[in-house]
């Protein structure tokens, strides 16, 4: 049974969004949801307990107090402010956010552009949604365009059993998002139908955006599609999606309605390429501004020291960027754990109390590391060893996406100390 706010709150549900500076489209990337989902929490819709939870802690709201079947005791101004703790993207007023200034200023001018294709590639937890929500503010502030967010990971795997069930229902996210009503959408999934088995599903998905959904628009739209290599899995529809990708940007950079159009795509494989056979001239990833995120260095590590106002020493900063490779949010959980005083700089290095620290990025890791046998030998050889290891490419962007390895050349090595102390001893 779904949970909806109480008509008593929907006030303090907008006062919340004005106060945090926030958008649908940024809380729709903070947590992970669609903007379809956000839209309908701030119409008093009735929504899954867990994702009203989730937005009620990015909202700072009392998720308990909020809901219909709750009568409101309180209003959220007093609800105390949220620990800081940094699990969600860092919001655009975050004070520990460290910038990527050179990335942030090509991303900027590149999506004012007509026929912008931006791609934003990075591991996992490497800041990708931070960047994000930056990039698609400037967009819709700054650059007056209508922001429409999608996350690849909410398509269920009913769609993903064939290239027309999974394009439809593409087209259906985009025609939520921009609030189509239900009959006009009733009837663009039924004209893409016809259209799929006439002239085949890019076609057809193509023939929805230029009927149904661009015509409407009196602004640009910058489309976001995150995590993209969810669908790597199912090459059928990787080869279909991604060619129509590249069909779309070529005619958003020719014109007419199609000039509306600007493109965000973010995922963690460096080479999706590698893992789907793509003709060259249908790849949306050989075209368009790259954006690849880096492992942070010394003065990024000593900035977000100064952010958590913590008095480390040269020697001390050198010490975290070897343990911990320059990974972001590795970093930025140490040092929150240091600002609050649990822990002394020495335990970042015991074994037991690094584990407890970053308990939650290591269980992700280490489920997939469970699950894929031929990725964990791989990975045991680079644990073996100090020196660079030749791995087949597959395996060197597996690894690389969970943010293990950095890139030596062809080779890869561990990217930071603590992965060998706590992977060889686990």
């Amino acid at each position: 049974m779904g949970l909806q706010v109480h008509d008593d709150w929907l006030d303090d549900v907008k006062r919340a969004y004005i106060k945090l500076n926030l958008t649908q489209t940024q809380v729709a990337i903070a947590t992970g949801l669609t903007q379809a989902t956000v839209s309908q929490f701030g119409r008093s819709q009735a929504i899954r307990p867990d994702n009203f939870q989730r937005i009620c802690q990015i909202l700072r709201l009392d998720w308990e107090a909020c809901q219909l079947s709750k009568t409101p005791t309180h209003s959220p101004t007093e609800t105390p402010s949220v620990p800081n703790y940094p699990d969600y993207p860092l919001p655009l007023n975050s004070s520990h956010y460290i910038p990527r200034s050179r990335q942030e200023q090509d991303c900027y001018a590149e999506i004012a552009r007509s026929g912008a294709l931006i791609k934003i590639k990075a591991p996992q937890r490497f800041g990708k949604s931070s960047l994000l929500l930056r990039v698609l503010d400037h967009a819709a502030r700054q650059c007056d365009q209508k922001v429409i967010y999608i996350n690849l990971r909410d398509a269920d795997q009913t769609f993903l059993d064939s290239p027309q069930h999974f394009l439809s229902w593409f087209c259906n996210m985009v025609a939520v998002s921009l609030e189509l009503s239900e009959d006009n959408i009733l009837a663009m999934t039924e004209h893409h139908r016809k259209l799929a088995a006439a002239v085949g599903n890019t076609r057809a998905c193509l023939g929805c955006f230029e009927s149904h959904l661009l015509p409407g628009l009196t602004k640009p739209l910058t489309l976001c599609l995150d995590q993209v290599d969810r669908i790597l899995s199912a090459a059928p529809i990787a080869q279909d999606f991604f060619g129509l990708l590249r069909a779309m940007n070529e005619r958003s950079i020719q014109g007419g309605e199609w000039q509306k159009l600007r493109l965000v795509l973010v995922h963690r494989i460096h080479s999706i390429e590698t893992f789907v056979d793509l003709d060259i001239n249908q790849s949306p990833f050989n075209v368009g501004l790259p954006i690849e995120l880096e492992a942070w260095n010394c003065a990024d590590i000593q900035a977000l020291a100064q952010r958590y106002q913590l008095d480390l020493s040269a020697d001390q900063f050198a010490q975290t960027l070897e343990w911990l490779g320059g990974h972001p949010f590795l970093t930025h959980l140490a040092f929150y754990r240091l600002a609050k005083l649990d822990i002394e700089f020495s335990q970042l290095f015991d074994r037991e109390v690094a584990a407890q620290i970053f308990q939650a990025p290591l269980q992700s890791i280490q489920r997939k590391l469970a699950r894929d046998e031929p990725l964990r030998s791989a990975f045991s050889q680079v644990l073996a060893t100090t020196e660079p290891v030749l791995l087949s490419p597959v395996l060197r962007y597996e690894l690389r996406a969970l943010g293990l390895v950095q890139f030596k050349g062809d080779q890869v090595g561990l990217a930071g100390a603590f992965y060998r102390q706590y992977f060889q001893d686990a």
